[in-house]
């Protein structure tokens, strides 16, 4: 019985994992553990058909071994055949639909609601396209304009929605989950501790600069030297924006860089040296650029975030006037209720985790990397 305690198996892609999963159920099984309260969870509806595929075949062909006192293959195949219908071999959304659907009351949803899959199916477009519409609609027009540029998405009457929907599809899958964990420090630089500081005298700064001894390098380097001095264009505001402007290759990316960390111009295997001075200017300019970067990334950042609450704020209303939920808004809801330390105060969250308590003996998550923060709050 060793081998049936808790167990994490991490391994490459076709080594066996979902095999040494499939045994494990059997020798539950085998060992005396119901069928119906082994829970085996993975993401995808193949998967679960090749899970339980798995678990017949190993015991159809005796390909499990028992201990004294287990059942045999034979007869474990049985009590799997006649709970079939109680089996918990499901997708992790599935799962989570079955306790909203069992406790709805008690998680306060309603109990007709309707699930939809998110994706790239007509249902889901529709419903984040009308998501979207109703951003726009209840947003400040300032702010709806700022929407927009954010995903580079213009106006264009009824088609905005649409060209939104479309950019916001991957971004809400990227960033959503992220949003609701962590709502605090969106744009906050001083989270990251000590960060670059702008300078106010970048002409005196690249003046310095110009100003290098190159009497001692050729006419071709002296020359190089200076054009590459003029990649520190005097309306430059970040390192986002010099790339927009002049398409620079990385090797003139890195020239900037070289200047600052390295004190010194290469051309052509040859050094030109900045002096103590020139290297100071060179750094304290590539901060400022850095600084700025930093700064439009915060503002950038601080906008998308009010972007999430007021697309959050649209498809709360829309599912509480429609009863639809996407699965990931289903186990959000989940994860509040049930997540973390349970309040013996909270008699309906206790109700429920009382009950699946009981009904779920065996915990098995296959693909475990996959799951989400909010997927394992539920589970856990």
């Amino acid at each position: 019985m060793k081998d049936l305690g808790s167990q994490y198996l991490s391994a490459s892609a076709g080594s066996g994992k979902t095999f040494a999963l499939s045994r494990r159920y059997c020798r539950l099984v085998m060992a005396g553990a119901r069928p119906e309260t082994i829970c085996a969870l993975t993401f995808t509806r193949a998967a679960t058909r090749e899970i339980f595929a798995a678990v017949v075949e190993r015991l159809l062909n005796h390909e499990v071994e028992s201990e004294p006192g287990w059942l045999t293959c034979d007869q474990a195949l049985e009590v799997v055949l006649d709970a079939l219908p109680r089996l918990q071999i499901s997708t992790i959304d599935a799962f989570s639909s079955r306790v909203a659907r069992l406790f709805a009351y008690e998680l306060g949803l309603s109990p007709d609601f309707m699930l939809y899959e998110e994706g790239d199916g007509p249902e889901a477009k529709a419903m984040l396209r009308e998501t979207v519409n109703r951003a726009l609609r209840n947003t400040p027009a300032a702010s709806s304009k700022e929407l927009l540029n954010l995903f580079d998405v213009h106006y264009e009457g009824a088609a905005t929605a649409e060209a939104l929907s479309v950019r916001l599809r991957n971004f809400l899958n990227a960033f959503g989950e992220v949003a609701r964990l962590h709502p605090d420090g969106w744009g906050d630089l001083s989270r990251l501790g000590n960060v670059p500081q702008e300078c106010t005298n970048r002409e005196a700064l690249v003046q310095v600069l110009r100003d290098v001894p190159v009497a001692d390098v050729s006419d071709a380097h002296a020359k190089a030297y200076f054009k590459a001095l003029d990649l520190y264009h005097p309306e430059l505001n970040s390192i986002r924006e010099w790339k927009a402007r002049v398409s620079p290759t990385q090797d003139k990316l890195d020239k900037l860089r070289g200047f600052a960390e390295l004190g010194a111009y290469l051309y052509r295997g040859k050094e030109l040296a900045l002096g103590e001075e020139g290297q100071a200017a060179a750094r304290a300019l590539w901060d400022d650029l850095l600084a700025r970067d930093l700064s439009q990334t915060a503002d950038h950042t601080k906008s998308l975030y009010r972007a999430i609450l007021a697309l959050n704020r649209s498809a709360d209303g829309l599912a509480d006037e429609t009863g639809r939920l996407t699965f990931g808004a289903l186990t959000d809801t989940l994860a509040r209720r049930l997540g973390g330390r349970l309040s013996v105060t909270d008699e309906a969250a206790m109700y429920v985790a009382y009950r699946m308590d009981t009904a779920v003996r065996h915990l098995m998550i296959d693909e475990f990397q996959d799951t989400s923060v909010t997927q394992w709050d539920v589970l856990s």
